[in-house]
């Protein structure tokens, strides 16, 4: 099995053959286009830039830059794309590059991506998964711009969010579409949103949402089986971060432990290519409508570079048990609608209203 870092240089590299010589955007390696409303492309811009900041290979950064500008184009024309434009994923893509080399930059450049990012928009979504963006992006250009009305935002956004944790400790993203992948994006945001405004609660909603999870986890290093967006890698780089941030917060080696757990899961399928845990990958079981390998990908190279950072700056402090996984367990969960069992050797998952609860 591949490292993090080797994962990510090798998703990096294979995303690069499909970055288009004329316009610099990520063509998607299916379809074999840029799929101009969602996020691959920024995705892989960021990528590109953290490979670099690792690296110090220039041949990134000018990956990143020619897929940044490219953005910048379907920005100014956003209104003549079809789909549903995905602003907030652009939006972190855009200020986490911005962060990253706002030093190296020339002015030409430094001046086009302070008008992209003063003049952001948002889609607005209602799920929870888009308010912890809106809340992570608002704060982030506070931090970088010192605006009020961006900590304004970021303030009434987080607190939406955090209204939305049952008593369980699980974050429902809308009334329709609870899942666990959500759940496990929704924590990586609030792991990232932590050092920018270190408040208490957020730390304690982080880790009561992380351990929440725990139990989930099978034999095999899966968790990803419940809801919208199950078997997806999206999900399990997000718990994956997730885990390392709760290492970092905690110096506890048992969420070490678990992140390298479900790695042995999902490490394979990305060193296939693939963006979902599927035996049928040639009719794409499992992928919806929304899908597509260019956003999975970009996301997935991304995340495991954050999570491998992390690990490498962290200091064990304890070893602490937090779930025992070898001892029985049965728990109902409302929010879910789902009854969990384990044994030693075997996992159950029952439960889940008919519909997009329990797809």
């Amino acid at each position: 099995m591949l490292s993090p870092l080797d994962l990510s240089l090798d998703l990096g590299r294979y995303l690069a053959l499909f970055q288009s010589q004329e316009t610099g955007a990520l063509l998607d390696p299916d379809e074999q286009h840029c799929i101009e409303n969602s996020y691959g492309n920024a995705f892989y811009a960021l990528l590109c830039t953290k490979l670099y900041q690792i690296r110090a290979k220039d041949h990134w950064k000018d990956k990143a830059l020619r897929a940044f500008h490219a953005e910048m184009q379907l920005a100014k024309k956003h209104h003549h794309i079809e789909g549903i434009y995905r602003w907030e994923f652009k939006n972190y893509a855009i200020l986490q590059m911005y962060q990253l080399l706002k030093k190296e930059l020339t002015h030409e450049q430094k001046v086009e991506f302070e008008h992209y990012i003063h003049h952001t928009k948002n889609l607005c979504s209602y799920q929870t998964n888009y308010a912890m963006m809106r809340a992570f992006n608002s704060r982030l250009r506070y931090h970088l711009f010192e605006r009020t009305k961006d900590k304004i935002r970021a303030k009434v956004e987080l607190a939406l969010v955090l209204s939305r944790q049952d008593q369980d400790g699980f974050f429902w993203d809308d009334t329709n579409h609870n899942s666990l992948q959500y759940h496990a994006y929704v924590l990586s945001l609030l792991a990232q949103y932590y050092p920018l405004d270190p408040q208490q609660r957020v730390k304690e909603a982080f880790l009561k949402g992380v351990n929440f999870l725990l139990p989930f986890i099978d034999q095999s290093g899966d968790f990803n089986y419940f809801g919208r967006g199950q078997r997806q890698v999206f999900g399990y780089t997000s718990f994956y971060h997730a885990l390392l941030s709760a290492y970092h917060l905690t110096g506890n080696t048992y969420y070490q432990k678990a992140a390298e757990q479900i790695a042995t899961f999902f490490f394979p399928i990305l060193e296939h290519k693939q963006i979902v845990a599927s035996p049928n990958q040639e009719q794409k079981v499992g992928w919806y409508p929304y899908n597509n390998r260019g956003d999975y990908l970009s996301f997935a190279g991304y995340y495991l570079l954050l999570g491998s950072i992390i690990d490498s700056q962290t200091q064990p402090a304890t070893s602490s048990t937090i779930f025992e996984n070898d001892r029985p367990y049965n728990h109902h969960y409302p929010s879910l609608n789902l009854f969990l069992l384990r044994e030693k050797n075997f996992l159950i998952c029952l439960g889940g209203t008919p519909g997009n609860h329990a797809e």
